[in-house]
């Protein structure tokens, strides 16, 4: 396990969350998916009862710069479309490259995502956002308590959290 020096003060937020259902034929496409970054993203998200209200409050109250780079959300429904895969994931990928240094990431998949190429949605995130930090960034992922838990996942992240209450 990495364990690189405690963070300093600013920490991105990623939110990349869905929950697929692989039974369903109806899939899901990028016009099902409420897409919130920068500031926008703590007006939508800062006073709701979610994991990204939750890194909000926290890092306010501990003094840490938060950093809200994107997220992504949609009603449980069918498989992630290919294309709107691989936009949402270019999105988050082009939010932490051109995001200032961060000395942490606090990132909330759901844990139980599957797109039409990919059936560990989240792993693959996960594992894109640390080849693009580095090792030296801690990141911190939350997940449902069903989640489809993968060694990618835990692999990528420097601790991972499954919340008891929604």
């Amino acid at each position: 396990m990495r364990k690189p020096e405690m963070a300093a003060g600013r920490i991105g937020i990623i939110g990349f969350q869905h929950e697929s259902n692989t039974f369903s034929p109806l899939a899901t496409d990028l016009s099902q998916f409420t897409t919130t970054s920068g500031d926008e993203l703590v007006e939508r998200w800062g006073t709701s009862y979610t994991e990204v209200a939750g890194f909000l409050r926290g890092l306010a109250d501990e003094g840490l710069e938060a950093v809200p780079l994107y997220m992504a959300t949609a009603t449980p429904s069918g498989t992630v479309t290919s294309e709107a895969f691989v936009h949402l994931v270019g999105s988050i990928e082009d939010a932490l490259k051109s995001s200032p240094d961060l000395d942490g990431l606090l990132v909330a998949p759901h844990g139980a995502g599957v797109s039409a190429d990919e059936r560990d949605m989240d792993g693959f995130l996960l594992q894109r956002v640390r080849s693009i930090v580095g090792d030296d960034v801690l990141i911190i992922c939350t997940l449902d308590l069903h989640a489809n838990v993968s060694s990618r996942m835990i692999d990528a992240c420097n601790a991972t959290i499954a919340y008891r209450t929604n």
